[in-house]
């Protein structure tokens, strides 16, 4: 079977499209995550990718540098994943039972 050929934009941020996009088409109140927390809507997910974004270039991380997640699946994590895209960063990550040399090769961070 041959594989789809999917047209994306020049420019694609996943941020905007798995996130962003729920806000503008009406869904802001509609569940996007469910965690031991609780429900988290997409508003709730945006205002916490939002706020990551802006940690990230508070401390100076710069586009196209990679920011190491390793978090237990939480809404946090998803925010700080997003965050990191929405911030032009790489946002690889790491397993929660992976251990930190092997966070640190999977990244390939300068340190």
């Amino acid at each position: 079977m041959a594989m789809p050929i999917i047209d994306l934009p020049r420019t694609y941020n996943a941020a905007e499209h798995f996130v962003d996009r729920h806000l503008d088409e009406g869904r802001a109140d509609k569940i996007a995550f469910v965690d031991a927390a609780g429900r988290h809507t997409y508003r709730d997910l945006a205002e916490q990718v939002n706020r990551a974004a802006r940690a990230l270039f508070a401390q100076g991380i710069r586009r196209e540098q990679r920011v190491m997640t390793g978090m237990l699946d939480s809404v946090e994590f998803v925010a700080v994943f997003f965050g990191a895209i929405s911030a032009g960063r790489r946002s690889p990550t790491g397993r929660s039972r992976s251990t930190v040399p092997g966070w640190i090769e999977a990244a390939a961070v300068e340190y």
